[in-house]
Order: structure tokens, then sequence, then C-alpha cells
């Protein structure tokens, strides 16, 4: 028997069972429970407040698809993720709700909740291809009420036109501003009415905007 080739196999198989331990560790901690409410406490330290509309955008989102994420508790069934959820499952009267129960604890806890919070915060809608969805939906005949989105928030993007963007991904890179149709027509008169009085008719949109907002600061 070659001695080498055996210890190395031999190692191999040791590197496998520790993945293989690891990963069931990890899938474990990831176990969905069905919880009674009244066993789960707010976390009194949660920095992130919920207004009145936020909670009835999620009774409404849990009433239309009900409860499709759960929240996240520790092991003292503290909530670290989802006390919006709780709150709005409290409004509805269930006596249950759906949770996965972490590890973590301490100072990893606290922060969790911060960083759960944090990365939620930070992403951005794609306006444009969002309206292509609400115009899909409506469609079908959905209510957009239920996915918390307010009829003086939807009309806008739906008169918005979109145009193309240049592509600029450096630090210089904005974020367009969405127009509807009729401010689309005010804002094309004051620009032509800016480059006559300029004598420029090839003056960008942009230095237009640059111009007319200065002007008003003076």
């Amino acid at each position: 028997m070659d001695t080498s080739n055996h210890l190395h196999t031999i190692e191999w198989l040791s590197i496998v069972q520790r993945m293989m331990k690891k990963s069931k560790a990890i899938s474990t901690s990831a176990v969905i429970e069905d919880v009674s409410i009244e066993s789960i406490a707010k976390d009194p330290a949660n920095v992130r407040k919920h207004s009145q509309r936020n909670i009835e955008a999620i009774k409404a989102s849990l009433t239309r698809f009900g409860q499709q994420k759960p929240i996240v508790i520790d092991a003292d069934g503290k909530v670290l993720a989802g006390n919006g959820t709780l709150q709005a499952a409290i409004e509805l009267q269930w006596a249950t709700i759906q949770v996965s129960r972490s590890r973590l604890q301490g100072k990893d806890a606290v922060a969790f909740a911060i960083a759960d919070n944090r990365s939620a915060e930070l992403a951005e809608w794609d306006f444009e291809a969002l309206t292509q969805v609400f115009e899909e939906l409506q469609g079908n005949g959905f209510d957009l009420n239920d996915i918390g989105w307010q009829p003086h928030e939807i009309e806008p993007l739906m008169n918005s036109d979109f145009l193309p963007q240049p592509h600029n991904d450096g630090p210089e890179s904005v974020r367009p501003i969405n127009l509807t149709k009729e401010q689309r027509e005010v804002f094309e008169r004051a620009v032509n009415q800016l480059r006559d009085a300029d004598n420029s008719r090839d003056m960008s949109e942009g230095r237009c905007v640059e111009l007319l907002a200065s002007r008003f600061l003076a």
C-alpha cells in the first residue's frame, strides 16, 4: 500500500467530514418555527422606528400574501429583525408567527440587527423598471395599495417620460429627475426661453437647469 496516498485520503475525508458538520450546523440554524406571539419580546433597544403608515403597509402585505419570510429572534425570544412585522401581526391579532431562531448573542446580535436594517435601506429603486411592473400589475387587476404604494406616489411614475441617460459609473454620476408630462412641458418652455435669451440653441438641458437654479438663488 502506498502510505502517502492513504494518509492523503484520510486527510481529505477529515476535511469533508468537517465541512459536512459545518453545513449541518448552518442549515439547523435556519429552521423556521411557528411560535406564539406572546412568547416573543420586542427589542427595547431597537433603533429602527416604524411609522403607522409603514405598519399598515406591512399589514396589507401580510393579509394579501401571508408571511413569506420569518422574523429573526435570539435564543431568548427577543426580535433581532422583523419588529415591524411583529407589530403588524399583533394588530392583525395573529396568535402565532414564523420565526428563525438565531444563535448570535451579545454585540454580534446587536450588530446584525443594525446591519439588517441598513442593508435594506441602502437599496434603490429602478423607477423606470418599477413603472413597467406597476403597469403590468394594474393591467391584471392588481391593487397596488396591497404593496404599500399610494395613488399620489404611483401617478407621477405612470406619467413620467423616462429618457435614456448616459452611462456613467464614475464619482460624478447623478440620479435622473423624473418628471410628469405636464412638468416636462413647463421645463421645456423654460429651457427654450432661456436658450433664446442667451442666444444659444445648443445649450444642454443640464446647463439650463444650472442657470435657472443659479438665477433663482440670486
